[in-house]
């Protein structure tokens, strides 16, 4: 009887073991996944506009498919333009020296400064995906709903004006004023300021081209083929056809050089969460580079998002790492294929991980994954490990590996971020001034008002060029000299069913001057100062391994 039970204990201890060992191996939707909460995407950088992120040497040209954390800060200078998405129909859009910080961003709030300019907050869900607080100087402002709100900074007053929705605002004394759909509310600069209400003013080109941004989303063709939770749906429809393929369903071929691969034209960005990010020069490569996965067919390349699952998870990239004589290199995943996370807890870090694919799932153990892109001519892409994350790939791409020269990378990738490094160097660096942080607000009291902190402002030796445009204004302008595409000139200036704001913008702000335009009340614009200092900037506790 005793060796019975011997034999069963021994039976039982093995069957654990194996089940912890599949637990630690093989990561699907739950536990960790509930922490990955898809950033915000900048999907429009025209003109001057400017990124900052903590820890950062300078600021830098900002460039569009960025992913946004708590703690960076976006400029759009006099002439810039700026859309930031948050959600499947929710955008920020800055314009007019706006200065965006993002204090916090998570699955549950979302708490930004608006320090000067003009910012609008398009929100058109069916209902806030988050809660969003938004810092003045003056007050803070809780939106109660989805809607449009406009925030108008320039004079050194506070305007808000609900078109659509509900807000609330909290002055620096604790009084609480509610703003009503077709309201503005101005909070005027001073100690003791005496609120004034109005009627919300006439829309006006600013207005209109948020309409027309937000009809331009609405209405495109690859918005059907996608969850709304996969950002940057509309930036597919004129870069690209969808067509259906008998073994992966719909997929979408994109229009590119015959020699171009994925994840070729861009370059690797240190995330506080996921470790290194993909950000692509293609003014289409976010749904691309984070969902889905790439296939080859018959001397083309198609990414094929996969069946529809309930909650499309974000991945910083949806490549296998491999090391490549003194570098790394990747390759992207296949249609079966799982990711192996560089990111996470440990345990989560280096396992098998199949988060957001509603595809195959054949691969249970991890020596039996075979990654088949391997085999396309140029589809393996690696760097010197001195120049990843540090340059473009365009400027330091190494010669096409063979095959047994790659060696897999599972778990801990090998090349550590450097303090600072978080975009290529653009000429001789100017140390700003030290930031102030202060601490973070109370997350159960919205609506308290933070003082300023001292981040430096944007100037022309931190990444702007004197009197003309940013460097790098627009990633699509690189991929499109990358990929030598004269022959359409799609990409460059207007794009096909979009109207540029800043035109029309510049004429209404001329005839407002003349008295012919129909304006909030207050002061009119400065001019091309630079931006006010943002304050409230705080780190909120995240899982950080």
């Amino acid at each position: 009887m005793r060796r019975l039970l011997r034999l069963l204990s021994g039976l039982f201890v093995i069957v654990l073991g194996a089940c912890a060992s599949a637990t630690s191996q093989t990561y699907t939707e739950g536990g960790f996944d509930g922490e990955m909460v898809a950033p915000a995407r900048l999907g429009v950088a025209e003109g001057q506009v400017s990124f900052w992120r903590p820890a950062a040497e300078k600021w830098e040209p900002a460039r569009i498919n960025t992913a946004l954390a708590a703690g960076d800060a976006i400029h759009a200078g006099a002439d810039g333009t700026a859309e930031i998405q948050i959600g499947g129909r929710d955008f920020i859009r800055l314009a007019a020296d706006a200065r965006l910080d993002f204090v916090v961003f998570d699955a549950h709030a979302a708490r930004f400064r608006v320090a000067s300019g003009l910012a609008s907050f398009d929100l058109r869900g069916a209902a806030l995906e988050r809660a969003i607080t938004i810092d003045t100087a003056h007050a803070a402002i809780l939106l109660r709903s989805s809607g449009y709100y406009r925030l108008d900074m320039r004079g050194g007053a506070t305007r808000l004006s609900v078109r659509r929705g509900g807000a609330g605002l909290t002055l620096a004394d604790g009084v609480r004023i509610e703003v009503a759909a077709g309201e503005q509310v101005v909070v005027p600069d001073g100690a003791r300021p005496v609120v004034e209400r109005h009627a919300a003013a006439e829309a006006d080109a600013w207005d209109r081209w948020n309409d027309a941004r937000a009809d331009f989303h609405a209405q495109s063709l690859s918005g059907q083929q996608l969850p709304a939770d996969i950002y940057g749906a509309s930036d597919l429809d004129r870069h690209g056809s969808w067509r259906s393929v008998d073994s992966y369903g719909s997929v979408w071929v994109p229009v590119v050089d015959p020699d171009w691969v994925p994840y070729s034209t861009g370059r690797w960005q240190w995330d506080p969460f996921y470790g290194w990010t993909w950000v692509d020069d293609a003014p289409w490569g976010w749904s691309t580079s984070h969902y889905g996965r790439w296939v080859y067919l018959d001397g083309y390349w198609a990414w094929a998002p996969g069946p529809r699952i309930g909650r499309p998870v974000y991945a910083p990239a949806l490549v296998a790492f491999y090391g490549v004589g003194a570098g790394v290199g990747w390759v992207p995943l296949g249609w079966d294929e799982p990711l192996v996370p560089w990111w996470g807890a440990p345990g989560f870090r280096g396992s098998i991980w199949w988060g957001g694919w509603g595809g195959p799932r054949n691969v249970r153990d991890m020596d039996r994954i075979v990654h088949r892109n391997r085999l396309v001519p140029r589809a393996v892409v690696g760097m010197r490990d001195d120049r990843f994350g540090r340059d473009h790939v365009r400027d330091a791409r190494l010669p096409p590996p063979s095959g047994r020269d790659l060696r897999s990378i599972r778990g801990d990738h090998p090349v550590k971020p450097v303090s600072g490094a978080i975009a290529p160097p653009r000429g001789a660096a100017v140390a700003p001034p030290p930031v102030s942080r202060p601490a973070p607000p109370p997350r159960q009291r919205l609506e308290s008002v933070q003082p300023p902190a001292a981040l430096p402002a944007p100037t022309p030796q931190q990444g702007m060029q004197p009197g003309g445009p940013s460097i790098e204004r627009r990633g699509d302008d690189r991929f499109q000299r990358d990929q030598q595409r004269g022959r359409t000139g799609e990409w460059a200036g207007e794009r096909p069913g979009e109207r540029r704001f800043n035109d029309d913008f510049r004429r209404d702000e001329g005839q407002a001057a003349r008295g012919s335009v129909s304006r909030p009340p207050g002061p009119p614009s400065p001019g091309m100062g630079a931006p006010g200092q943002p304050g409230g900037r705080s780190f909120p506790p995240r899982r950080r391994d």
